[in-house]
């Protein structure tokens, strides 16, 4: 149960720090912010890549919280139909 507990506050801080890593790149991507609406000035960043790298980190982090509750569901009492079901419901 400890170790459940201490992967659940690592998550916490891992989604935090990627947030706040996500949220400063975008907010620093042009050399002004009237840029990101005017599309007139210097982007720093490729924002293809940018988006890219957002967009896969998300989808990372989604499964890797996801399957916490994975092993509980698991060792449920029911029949594995019912477990099942219960997963797809996540």
């Amino acid at each position: 149960m400890g170790l459940r507990i201490n992967m659940v506050w690592a998550t916490i801080g891992v989604v935090c720090c990627w947030g706040t890593i996500s949220f400063f790149l975008c907010l620093f991507e042009t050399e002004t912010f009237s840029t990101i609406w005017t599309g007139q000035g210097i982007f720093r960043f490729d924002t293809l890549h940018l988006g890219m790298n957002e967009l896969i980190g998300s989808l990372i982090l989604d499964v890797f919280i996801l399957s916490i509750p994975l092993p509980i569901i698991l060792r449920l009492n029911m029949p594995i139909k019912r477990r099942i079901e219960i997963i797809f419901i996540l």
